[in-house]
Order: structure tokens, then C-alpha cells, then sequence
């Protein structure tokens, strides 16, 4: 029986769920097998590997590209890896009120690096680095969109830069290696996000003037993960996280993900978790995925996950933070494996329900928040060498 390789069901690489950003791409896809020779002068002496990732997803009015870029590398006791990426998304920008149809695209860039310094057989510790040029996701280029034409001919309006720069660095322990591990992690990440704009009354004119929210937003975080081989046919990994944004309070998350060999090319994969921060905010998603290798080269796989929340913290002046939502999406994917080269691509149905807009003053954000079906695809091409 070959080994289990449990792969991350992350509800962070959906970018359309509620209150979360998107991960930046890379992963890549996990494949063993002997080096093909390549230039030494391109790639370094030392274990290597290069992935290649590109993620769409696509309906009647939200269309998101995603590609990236990654290389790793091996020397000695020092692992090194550097990511780029670019983001290409486009929106119909249907107003409910006040505003004027149009059509808007964005593109974004993002870097990332990672540094993993291997101490002793069972002490090690990394470092990343991130950074993103752009908007974050397709509901800020809508809210972008909704001031840049409420506002264009005040002069006391700027249009939204987004950008954001994270660093997190760690400590793994692997008290039995190979077999059992335990990472800490602390993070810190700063975001120039597109703000709220609203009129507030001046108490020295007492005049009502355009002002806006805070438009930089900084974030801590702590997590504690724990990989675990129960058994050959069954390994666990476990996540508690811990995240506080300027402003708002403590949000804890919890995350369960298992694998379990059914058979010699059977495995099943599932993952349950859950969020919370006061004083409204409650989450819950799980998903399964189903293996099936149906040659030494040749897997399929069958999955579906499922999200829900309470809807997001409400921001500043107008509401622009999601209600509630629920989403669901079904997969199938196909790898090929051969030496040290995987390929992988797969393709899915992706829908989102939102609750209704309770608050009329936010009903401009109507169309916003509709219900969508989305087409999702991947491929991804994972080289070790």
C-alpha cells in the first residue's frame, strides 16, 4: 500500500467566500519519482521543484483568472521557495440604484517567499513573506466601482489603491519524524483596503461633507497545527487559528481534516470547521473527497464541500460587509503522475445563496450580493528534478 498524502481541502482558495481573502496559489501538487536533467545553470545544484497553477471561475457576471508561478529548493539543511502570480478579474457592474451600468476589470500581482531552516531531526523553523498589488476580490472592484461614480466629481474623493503586505514566521516540532509534528505560527499582515465613504456633518461649518473609513486595516494571527499518522491507513491534521483585526474583536477558527485508505486505490478525504467572532459572526463548512487510483499513473477524485456564515462584521457608513451566506461546490479532478512530474486538472459547479439585505439603506448593494452559479476549472504541473 503507497503511503497517504493529505492534501488541504482549504475553503481559503474560494475567493467568493464571505469575509475571507484569497490564498495566494502554489501549492502545488505532491508527486515522487527520478530527476530529469536540466540545465545547471538555470536551476542550481540541489532537490528542486517548479509548480504551475491556473484557477478560473466564471458566471454571467463575475469572471476570475488566477495564475502563478513557484519554484523550491533544497540545500543542505536550508529550503527556499519563491512564488509570483497574477489575478485578472472582471465584473458587469449592475447597479440596484443611483449608479450607471458598466463594465470594469481589474488585475492584480502578488510575491511571495519562504524560508524553512531545518535545526535537528525533529526542530525546524520558516519564515514567509507576502505581498499583493490590487484588489483582493471581485466584491472590491463592485464597491470600488459603486464610489468611484457616486463621488467622481467631489474633490474631496480619492479612488481605492489596495494593496497588502503580510509576514508570519514559525517553529515546527516533529516529536515522532515522519510521523507527528506540531507548528506555531504568529503573523502580522497590513491592508490598504477600498473604504467606506459616507457624509458626516463638519461642527464647525455644519455642513455635511464626504469622508471615508479608514482605509489601512492591520491584522495579527497565531495558529497551532498538528500532523498525525493514527495509523498506516489513516493520518489527521488539525488546525486551531486565532485572528485580530484592527477594530474588531478576536476571531477563532477551527479546522478538523483526515484521510483515510479504504482500500489499496481507494482513499476518502473530509474536513469539518468552524469560526466565530463576537458579536455576530459564526461559520461552519465541511467537504469530502473521494480517491480513486485507478493505475500506477492515473487518480480521479470526487468532491464537494459546503460554507456557511452569519454574514460579516458590519464596516463603517454604509454597511458593505456581506450578509449571510451559504455555498456549495462539486468537483472532478484527474492526476497523472509519471517520474517526477504530476498533472492535474479539474473543473466544478460552485453556487452561492445570500441571505437578503435587511437594512434599506443598503439596498444599493443588492446586486451585489445576489445569488450566483459559477463554473470552476484548474489545472495545475508540479515538476520535482
Amino acid at each position: 500500500m503507497k503511503p497517504l498524502v493529505l492534501f488541504s481541502i482549504s475553503f481559503a482558495s474560494l475567493p467568493l467566500f464571505a469575509g475571507e481573502s484569497p490564498a495566494l496559489a502554489g501549492a502545488g501538487l505532491e508527486s515522487g519519482g527520478n530527476p530529469i536533467a536540466l540545465s545547471s545553470t538555470l536551476f542550481p545544484r540541489g532537490a528542486s521543484r517548479l509548480d504551475f497553477e491556473v484557477d478560473s471561475l466564471t458566471s454571467d457576471d463575475v469572471d476570475i483568472l488566477k495564475s502563478s508561478l513557484r519554484f523550491e529548493q533544497t540545500r543542505g539543511s536550508w529550503k527556499f521557495a519563491g512564488a509570483v502570480g497574477e489575478t485578472r478579474q472582471a465584473i458587469d457592474y449592475e447597479p440596484f440604484t443611483t449608479t450607471l451600468p458598466s463594465e470594469r476589470s481589474e488585475r492584480s500581482q502578488d510575491y511571495r517567499l519562504e524560508v524553512h531552516k531545518t535545526l535537528s531531526p525533529t526542530w525546524s523553523l520558516l519564515a514567509t513573506g507576502a505581498y499583493v498589488d490590487g484588489f483582493s476580490d471581485h466584491r472590491s472592484i463592485w464597491i470600488s466601482e459603486f464610489y468611484d461614480q457616486s463621488n467622481s466629481l467631489n474633490p474631496l474623493y480619492e479612488e481605492a489603491d489596495p494593496d497588502s503586505l503580510a509576514f508570519s514566521v514559525g517553529a515546527q516540532w516533529s516529536y515522532r519524524p515522519g510521523l507527528g509534528s506540531v507548528l506555531l505560527t504568529f503573523g502580522y499582515s497590513r491592508a490598504t483596503i477600498v473604504p467606506g465613504w459616507g457624509r458626516e456633518q463638519n461642527p464647525v461649518t455644519e455642513r455635511f461633507e464626504l469622508v471615508s473609513a479608514d482605509d489601512e486595516l492591520d491584522t495579527y494571527s497565531g495558529g497551532l497545527v498538528w500532523n498525525a499518522v493514527v495509523h498506516p491507513k489513516l493520518v489527521s491534521k488539525h488546525t486551531l487559528r486565532f485572528t485580530e483585526t484592527e477594530g474588531r474583536d478576536l476571531r477563532t477558527q477551527i479546522q478538523t481534516e483526515w484521510a483515510y485508505a479504504l482500500t489499496d486505490a481507494l482513499t476518502l478525504r473530509a474536513q469539518l470547521g468552524g469560526a466565530q467572532e463576537d458579536p455576530s459572526f459564526d461559520a461552519f463548512y465541511g467537504g469530502v473527497t473521494l480517491v480513486y487510483e485507478f493505475s500506477e499513473q492515473w487518480q480521479v477524485d470526487l468532491g464537494y464541500r459546503y460554507y456557511e456564515d452569519s454574514g460579516e462584521i458590519n464596516s463603517s457608513n454604509f454597511n458593505t460587509a456581506a450578509p449571510g451566506v451559504e455555498s456549495q461546490e462539486v468537483s472532478l479532478g484527474l492526476l497523472w503522475t509519471r517520474g517526477g512530474t504530476s498533472v492535474r486538472g479539474s473543473v466544478g459547479v460552485y453556487e452561492t445563496d445570500f441571505d437578503p439585505i435587511e437594512d434599506p439603506v443598503n439596498d444599493i448593494f443588492t446586486n451585489l450580493y445576489q445569488d450566483r452559479d459559477f463554473l470552476s476549472a484548474r489545472f495545475a504541473i508540479t515538476h520535482k528534478f
